[in-house]
C-alpha cells in the first residue's frame, strides 16, 4: 500500500513521480484470479454498505495487446463476462447497477451510466477547439448515460469551459467539489449544474 504522496494512481503526475513504484498495472480482464479478487471486493463493500449501485474505474481499456488471449477469452469479452456476474450481486428483486470509467462499444453494454473522457483534461483551448460533436451520445446515449470527469468545480475558467463540453457531449449534470459549502454557496457554474440536475 503506497503513501497517499503517490496521487491519484493513474494520473501524469503520479506515473511520472513514482517512477519505481508500481502505481497502477493492466490486468487481462479474462484472468479468473482477477474476477475473483474483484468479485469478493464488491460483493463485501455490497454488503457492509447495502449498495446498489458500484462504479468500477478502468472500464474503457478493453485493448487486446498483441491479441492475447486468457482461457480463449479476449479481454472485449472477459469484460463483459465480469460485469454480467456483477449486475446478479444486487438486491433479489432486481439487479446491481454497474457504472464505470469511459464508454466504448464494448463496456457501454454492461454499464448503466459511464464516466466521459473529454479530448483534454488539461488544456481548455484544444477542448474549445474539439467542438461540440455527441457522436459517442447519439450511437451508445439512449443505452448508457455519462457523467462528467474531474476538475467539475467551477472554481477557474478552465473547470467552466470543461462543465460546459461535458453538457455538449450529452453527460448528466456533474460537479465534482470537495466541501459541502460548495453546494450550499455555489458560485455560478456550480449553480448553473444544481438548477440543471433539477430541471
Amino acid at each position: 500500500n503506497k503513501s497517499a504522496s503517490s496521487g491519484v494512481p493513474g494520473s501524469d503526475w503520479a506515473l511520472v513521480n513514482n517512477k519505481a513504484n508500481k502505481v497502477m498495472v493492466k490486468i487481462h480482464t479474462a484472468l479468473p484470479m482477477w474476477h475473483s479478487i474483484l468479485r469478493e471486493n464488491i460483493k463485501s463493500a455490497v454488503d457492509e454498505l447495502g449498495l446498489e449501485t458500484v462504479f468500477i474505474d478502468v472500464t474503457l481499456c478493453t485493448n487486446n495487446a498483441v491479441n492475447g488471449l486468457v482461457n480463449g477469452t479476449p479481454t472485449t469479452y472477459g469484460l463483459l463476462k465480469e460485469l454480467d456476474y456483477l449486475r446478479t450481486m444486487g438486491l433479489k428483486d432486481r439487479p446491481m447497477y454497474i457504472a464505470g470509467e469511459g464508454r466504448n462499444e464494448i463496456c457501454m453494454q454492461g454499464l448503466c451510466v459511464t464516466q466521459a473522457h473529454l479530448i483534454s483534461r488539461e488544456d481548455p483551448q484544444a477542448q474549445l477547439r474539439a467542438g461540440a460533436c455527441d457522436l459517442n451520445t447519439f450511437m451508445f446515449g439512449k443505452l448508457c448515460r455519462t457523467i462528467g470527469y474531474n476538475a467539475l468545480d467551477g472554481k477557474t475558467d478552465a473547470s467552466v469551459i470543461f462543465m460546459q463540453a461535458n453538457l455538449d457531449h450529452g453527460a448528466m449534470p456533474t460537479l465534482t467539489i470537495n466541501k459541502a459549502d460548495e453546494i450550499n454557496n455555489p458560485n455560478t457554474a456550480v449553480h448553473d449544474m444544481l438548477e440543471r440536475a433539477q430541471s
